[in-house]
């Protein structure tokens, strides 16, 4: 009888990366969170491996760091133009496992979600065989979550404002703080500000604030010294007046305030209020005051 030899050739079988679907949480400003703690690695025909990368393929912000634990022979650079982890060394497929395993995702940024609120890790590993020696690749996904900023100021030096001797000068405390102040936050604005030191006397003036530019009040003496516990709140609509006395020209003493942006509560002008509870880290207060120094030019 007859026969046919058959000859089998042996091909290369691709690694296989596995990651799970539910997503990772970070929080603005928080240590760094494992990735992909879960994700399995298999090759049905190579014992070893002799690369991996993690990729951030969407979502890339300044600030994104991809990092792992090195250890049995594998070693790993980060590219944060591209935002990828690059894994090389040749270890078995259980060690390259808890390498991957291992790697966490961090955000240096005061505005990680500039770009998106999430990242997508794209995970490919590499036998290192001839042909088929890459892995399909696999994703998963990060959410972030942002947190406030406080606003800050854009200088160091007081807020000048000039006027003329016998004469009220007034403004808008939203005009006098254009362009002084600064938030990393996307769309922040200013809300209002926290007047915590009167530091003028009456003999060279006296300060007041209207919300309606007829009636005025005048500035507590409580905060004739720094009173921080209670400083008087203003919403940036609101106006200050400071009238000097009677042939009074020179430099008024500071009027000592911090800033608040759009996430302060919404609060009544000339309330009362403890600016300690609102300068945290996520506060909406700035943490350092300013000034509002005035000028009064002689006539």
């Amino acid at each position: 009888p007859g026969h046919f030899t058959v000859s089998v050739s042996a091909v290369n079988d691709a690694p296989v990366v596995t990651t799970t679907t539910t997503a990772r949480s970070y929080t603005e400003n928080a240590t760094a969170v494992i990735a992909n703690n879960d994700l399995t690695l298999g090759d049905v025909d190579n014992a070893n491996l002799t690369g991996a990368t993690v990729q951030i393929t969407s979502g890339l912000t300044t600030g994104d760091t991809l990092a792992f634990t090195a250890a049995n022979g594998i070693t790993g650079t980060y590219d944060s133009v591209t935002g990828k982890l690059t894994l090389t060394g040749n270890a078995t497929v259980a060690q390259y496992q808890t390498a991957l395993q291992s790697v966490t995702y961090v955000s240096s940024s005061d505005n990680p979600t500039a770009n998106s609120t999430s990242r997508t890790l794209t995970w490919q590993v590499n036998d290192g065989a001839a042909a088929n020696n890459l892995s399909s690749s696999k994703t998963s996904t990060i959410n972030v979550t942002p947190l406030n900023d406080r606003p800050t100021f854009t200088s160091a030096s007081a807020i000048a404002r000039a006027g003329t001797e016998d004469t009220a000068l007034s403004f808008v405390i939203a005009d006098a703080l254009a362009g002084e102040v600064s938030d990393v936050d996307p769309n922040a604005s200013v809300k209002g500000i926290a007047i915590n030191w009167n530091q003028s006397v009456s003999t060279e003036g006296t300060w007041e604030w209207s919300s309606n530019g007829t009636t005025w009040t005048a500035l507590p003496s409580d905060i004739s010294s720094n009173n921080t516990a209670n400083a008087l709140y203003l919403n940036v609509a609101d106006r200050l007046r400071f009238t000097p006395a009677a042939n009074w020209n020179g430099t008024v003493p500071s009027l000592v305030f911090r800033v608040a942006d759009d996430t302060m509560p919404t609060t009544t002008s000339g309330a009362r209020l403890n600016v300690n509870d609102f300068t945290s880290g996520t506060g909406a207060m700035s943490q350092s005051p300013s000034s509002f120094s005035v000028s009064i030019a002689a006539v």
